[in-house]
């Protein structure tokens, strides 16, 4: 049998996630399309080789961001251009978001943005010499019943700790060199609350306050404050 990295293991699996029946209508597998598991393939080969200390953590993928790139906090206006909106270049981004990394943007349209990627991105353009590692504790996009575009809060135990949280143990493999996670919003924290509670997760924990819905200045005064004391 073939050799198959870890990387592509971790993708494979992903993939292969069927979701439930009682959920068919309101969540999708964004890896069921071949080219958002490619994207999160060379997204995860990339960030591999930079050994991030730090992962950045959300709820689940956005329509307008993850649900269509296939990476976490991520457009793909930021995937393409490796610029924010204001069309200011991400200082540390280097070779994981923008022009010629090899992301597949769809070509005949103009790329979406989302408004709470370019936030994050904006976030780590100021406060990381080096990009953060991001993931979703619910890898998976739930939506309003039978309109995929849309967002729509999961229930945290059905779904994102019985479908969210295998994942999120096999990325710290998959990412031995995380030592600090920043948990994003309310759900992202009570997943590591349990996590730590429960699982003795030997991983530094901080919770910050999710950018979207005016907490942006918020969210940006925790990075601040942490790069500050010299924690990310």
């Amino acid at each position: 049998m073939a050799f198959e990295d870890p990387v592509s293991l971790f993708v494979a699996r992903l993939a292969g996630f069927r979701v439930p029946g009682p959920y068919q209508d309101k969540l999708r597998n964004p890896y069921s399309d071949p080219r958002r598991r490619e994207n999160l393939r060379l997204y995860f080969t990339l960030m591999r080789r930079r050994r991030p200390r730090v992962l950045l953590v959300g709820r689940d993928p956005g329509h307008r961001g993850c649900a269509l790139t296939g990476i976490p906090f991520t457009s793909e206006a930021i995937a393409a251009r490796g610029t924010l909106p204001s069309g200011e270049r991400l200082a540390c981004s280097g070779t994981v978001v923008g022009p010629g990394v090899g992301y597949f943007i769809p070509f005949d349209r103009p790329p979406v943005s989302e408004a709470s990627a370019s936030i994050i991105w904006e976030g780590i353009h100021r406060y990381f010499e080096d990009p953060p590692l991001l993931w979703n504790v619910l890898p998976f996009h739930p939506h309003r019943s039978g309109n995929p575009r849309s967002n729509r809060l999961p229930a945290l135990v059905a779904e994102t700790l019985a479908f969210g949280l295998p994942y999120l143990i096999a990325l710290f493999d998959l990412f031995p060199s995380v030592d600090t996670v920043l948990a994003a919003g309310e759900r992202a924290g009570e997943v590591f609350r349990r996590l730590e509670k429960e699982n003795g997760l030997r991983k530094t924990v901080y919770f910050l306050r999710h950018p979207s819905y005016g907490g942006k200045c918020n969210f940006f005064e925790q990075l601040q404050r942490l790069k500050g004391e010299g924690r990310i």
